[in-house]
C-alpha cells in the first residue's frame, strides 16, 4: 500500500492526529461496552443477578446505538485517561512539542484526582457496575495490571510521566506510579479471572462491528 517510508510515516501521524482530535473533542468521554448499568433501566433489575446481566448484554449487543435511548451518556474511562496520558508522553518525547507535555500532565492529574477510593495505594477502575456470567462487580472494584495485563499502560503512564523532570508534579507522578505499581505487584490468585476475561472477549468477538456501531468510539 505505502512503498516510500515517508508516506508510512505521513499516514501513522495523520491517524494519531485524527484519534488524538476526536477524543479532545469529546472531551476524554465515550461509551463503555460494559456500562449497560449506567441506564434508568438498572432500577428495575432489583439488583437479581440474572436480569443486570441481561441488561448489561442487551446494550451490548443492540444492533443500533440504544443508549442515549436509556439514559446512558458519554463518560470518562480511567483506562482510556491512561492510555491517552501514555501515548501524549510518547509524543513528547518524539516531538517535545510543548502542548503534548500538558496534555499528559492533564491526564496524569485527572487520574490522580479519580482514584478509586477505599485502598491504600493508588489504583483505578470503572465507576459503574457490571454483571457477567460469575458475578456483579460494584463500582467500587478497583482494577490494577494484574487483572487486566493490557492496561499497564495506564501504569506505565504514570511511571513514565514521574521519571521526566519536565512535567512539573514529576515527584508526586513518580510515587503515584509507584504506589500502582507495588498493588500490582500484591500476590493473587488470578484462576478465578481469567476465565471471565476471555468470556468477556468471547462477547466482543460475537457482535464485532456493533460495538463501533453503538457509537462506543475507542476502546475504553
Amino acid at each position: 500500500m505505502f512503498s516510500n517510508p515517508r508516506d508510512v510515516k505521513r499516514a501513522v501521524q495523520r491517524s494519531i492526529q485524527e484519534v488524538s482530535r476526536w477524543v479532545e473533542e469529546h472531551n476524554y468521554r465515550a461509551y463503555d461496552p460494559g456500562d449497560g448499568d449506567l441506564s434508568f433501566l438498572r432500577h428495575f433489575t432489583f439488583t437479581a443477578h440474572s436480569l443486570r446481566r441481561l441488561l448489561t448484554a442487551a446494550v451490548l449487543r443492540a444492533p443500533f446505538h440504544i443508549r442515549p435511548l436509556i439514559g446512558i451518556r458519554p463518560h470518562t474511562s480511567t483506562k482510556g485517561m491512561g492510555y491517552m496520558g501514555w501515548g501524549y508522553v510518547k509524543m513528547y518525547a518524539l516531538t517535545g512539542a510543548e502542548d503534548q507535555r500538558r496534555r499528559a500532565e492533564s491526564c496524569f492529574d485527572w487520574l490522580i484526582g479519580n482514584r478509586s477510593p477505599g485502598y491504600e495505594q493508588y489504583c483505578w477502575g470503572n465507576h459503574f457496575s457490571f454483571s457477567n456470567a460469575r458475578w456483579d462487580h460494584t463500582q467500587a472494584y478497583a482494577y490494577n495490571c494484574l487483572e487486566q495485563p493490557d492496561w499497564l499502560g495506564l501504569f506505565g503512564s504514570l511511571r513514565s510521566g514521574g521519571q521526566s523532570q519536565v512535567f512539573g508534579r514529576g515527584r508526586e507522578y513518580r510515587r503515584v506510579g509507584e504506589e500502582s505499581a507495588a498493588r500490582a505487584d500484591e500476590p493473587r490468585d488470578l484462576s478465578q479471572l481469567r476465565p471471565l476475561q476471555a468470556e468477556f472477549d468471547s462477547q466482543l468477538e460475537h457482535v464485532g462491528g456493533g460495538v463501533a456501531r453503538a457509537g462506543c468510539g475507542p476502546h475504553q
